[in-house]
């Protein structure tokens, strides 16, 4: 006659697991709209660095075809690679440049 009241019923996870979860999905989405919270990609808010070195290369300060791996302080092996095997030498400008600031 039934199996009373089961804790795990068949549809225990699609109606009460997986409906806490899309609740709280809806829920934040619905606070970030309502707050104002801005979710486009903006390269120039998180890659600052990088758009000042892009300035540098249309200003002539580092040659266009100079490579970008170049001017970071960490490269890999790969990068290692390339830059033994087609000689890029560091720019001494931007060497002064940044002891200077």
């Amino acid at each position: 006659m039934g199996g009373g009241i089961r804790l795990l019923h068949n549809s225990y996870f699609t109606r009460y697991f997986f409906g806490t979860i899309a609740f709280w999905q809806i829920a934040n989405f619905t606070a970030e709209q309502w707050i104002g919270i801005n979710r486009t990609k903006d390269p120039d808010l998180k890659w600052k660095w990088w758009a000042d070195i892009m300035d540098q290369k249309r200003a002539g300060l580092i040659p266009m075809n100079y490579p970008g791996f170049m001017l970071a302080q960490y490269r890999n092996e790969q990068e290692e690679f390339y830059k033994e095997k087609y000689n890029y030498e560091p720019l001494p400008n931007l060497v002064a440049e940044e002891e200077e600031e």
